[in-house]
């Protein structure tokens, strides 16, 4: 999908949410093909009920896509039900106020789902929404800035504008369209009835919308990485540097960066049989505006790999561009001129915490996305916020048993110790003149180069 086509999708994938008397209470959205989000006191002041109704409405609601095919009127029924709460939440991250709904039958030729977005920086980013106040049964589009979350997990918006139409009652349910991120990162849920005078109002963030409906994480972006400068087109944003015992983690660090739409250079992927390895290595980091080295104790023993980051820190000696990022992938402890530069850690991490750990390091600012806690707040209890449940794919460096580890531990040890053997007999080929003891020696090295294979792929298939 192009990228202007995520605004026609927003736009095709907006509803109008019908009450049994034909009256428009409120909006929802297309989140995939058959699935509607909105929220659960608009389902309920659909269907007559009380807002605080905790058991899942049966009956079913009338829907529209006013954009896309207005008055061609679509049934759904809920299938997902987070009512308005009686009482306060025992954390923001649970959720409240959330309806997800199942169609009946497809929608309308030319609806879409929404690009769904999740991100922790959206202060001051603009944003738009299209909802269905009183007298607007036709809908009506407002506009203004997002600001940031609140004790309670929503997220202010607000217009800052003097003219326009403020966020109001009419709009619950609808998507908020972010234009910096080009994405829904929330769904409105309410405005600031407290003061008349504030164009000011709360949206559910998307974070908190796929928590509370796990389906959803499903269809949830990161966002675009920043798109490059125009100088450096050519320039590809990483180069993996990586010792063959780590080739799993460089690879899974690779893929995870193209997904979110950086450029990657990995030799695992780019250096093709019949090219010069040392060339393609010089080549790479040249033409890279970074380089990631991919930290355990194998790459830094390696000589190999040595030279590789060394390239990246003789370019930005001070870090000051951060030409070079460490990714500590196993226990390990960088020394010399390693060791004052910040890495990024994933051990012990599971695949979602890694992906965000390794994604957050790769921002200019560690800013977080909410007021940290005030120190006496939970002294004496363990926080369990935002801390869930994680299921690991089979394909990610994911922790070892007992058993594994030790073998891990053997096949690592017989790794390094043919890696030190490769070495050392490749500087004895370098000094050797005589062409019978060089292909002698050769020979040698190509039989190392293979058992060194036959360990890293029994290395890699550690944990799968």
């Amino acid at each position: 999908m192009v990228e202007n086509n995520y605004r026609q999708a927003f736009k095709s994938a907006i509803a109008r949410v019908y009450n049994k008397s034909g009256a428009v209470v409120g909006a929802g959205f297309l989140v995939a093909d058959r699935q509607l989000l909105t929220c659960a006191h608009v389902i309920t002041a659909a269907l007559g009920l009380p807002t605080t109704t905790q058991e899942a409405p049966t009956d079913w609601i009338d829907f529209d896509f006013p954009l896309t095919a207005p008055g061609q009127k679509v049934k759904a029924k809920v299938t997902f039900w987070c009512p308005v709460q009686l009482q306060p939440l025992n954390s923001a991250e649970e959720g409240e106020d959330i309806a997800g709904l199942v169609l009946e039958e497809p929608p309308p030729n030319g609806c879409q789902p929404v690009r769904l977005v999740s991100s922790s920086e959206l202060w001051a980013h603009a944003f738009q929404i299209f909802g269905f106040p009183t007298r607007r049964d036709d809908g009506i589009w407002a506009s203004g800035v997002i600001r940031d979350r609140l004790a309670s997990g929503w997220v202010q918006i607000e217009d800052i504008k003097a003219q326009g139409h403020p966020v109001q009652p009419g709009f619950s349910g609808a998507p908020i369209w972010d234009e910096q991120i080009e994405g829904v990162v929330g769904m409105a849920v309410a405005a600031d009835k407290k003061r008349d005078e504030t164009k000011t109002a709360f949206m559910i963030p998307t974070s908190v919308l796929t928590r509370a409906w796990e389906e959803l994480g499903q269809s949830v972006q990161l966002p675009d990485a920043p798109k490059p400068d125009l100088e450096n087109q050519t320039m590809k944003d990483f180069f993996v540097s990586y010792n063959r015992a780590d080739k799993q983690w460089a690879e899974w660090i690779a893929w995870t960066l193209e997904e979110a739409g950086y450029s990657v250079v990995i030799q695992a992927w780019d250096f093709r049989p019949g090219g010069n390895f040392v060339l393609d290595m010089q080549r790479a980091a040249a033409e890279s505006q970074k380089t990631i080295a991919v930290l355990s104790e194998s790459y830094l023993k390696s000589s190999y790999t040595q030279p590789e980051w060394a390239a990246a820190f003789a370019n930005d000696p001070q870090s000051l561009e951060r030409k070079l990022i460490p990714v500590r992938v196993k226990e390990c402890k960088p020394e010399g001129m390693l060791r004052p530069i910040v890495y990024t850690d994933l051990v012990g991490k599971s695949e979602l915490e890694a992906k965000q750990t390794l994604l957050d390091g790769l921002r200019p600012s560690g800013r977080p996305p909410q007021k940290p806690a005030f120190p006496e707040i939970g002294v004496g209890k363990e926080s369990t916020y935002n801390q869930p449940a994680i299921t690991e794919p089979k394909s990610f460096p994911s922790a070892l048993s007992r058993v594994q580890q030790i073998k891990e531990k053997s096949l690592q040890q017989r790794l390094d110790s043919l890696t030190a053997d490769y070495e050392a007999l490749a500087k004895q080929r370098d000094y050797t003149t005589n062409a019978a003891d060089r292909n002698k020696l050769n020979r040698q090295l190509e039989a190392i180069a293979e058992d060194m294979d036959k360990v890293a792929i029994e290395l890699d298939g550690l944990g799968k």
